[in-house]
């Protein structure tokens, strides 16, 4: 990374670092979701700021307006969002999935 992008990258760790709480990390079964079961899955379990929760309300409608499949009535969201009425923070787990996938020429 250049020294522009490593002065940007260390911005962004700073400005989350205040904001984003990280609470732990476990690996899941994807046996007994819904998922693939040939993928590995882990779920990080964050504590994002009031001020993150309101960022990712806006976040979300961008991505809407890019992709009509996401669909902020989804709990998860109202969630969000009655958490950034109150100004409170929200307590999130983020699922990763991880499968080999074909190359693209």
């Amino acid at each position: 990374m250049n020294g522009t992008g490593s002065l940007i990258w260390e911005v962004i760790k700073a400005y989350l670092a205040s904001r984003v709480a990280f609470v732990g990390f476990r690996w899941l079964n994807p046996r007994e979701s819904q998922d693939d079961p040939d993928c590995a899955m882990g779920a990080v379990d964050l504590e994002l700021g009031p001020d993150l929760v309101n960022y990712a309300g806006a976040f979300t409608l961008v991505l809407q307006r890019l992709d009509r499949r996401v669909n902020t009535d989804h709990p998860i969201f109202v969630y969000l969002g009655k958490c950034a009425e109150r100004g409170e923070s929200a307590a999130v787990t983020v699922t990763i999935s991880v499968r080999r996938r074909e190359r693209v020429e």
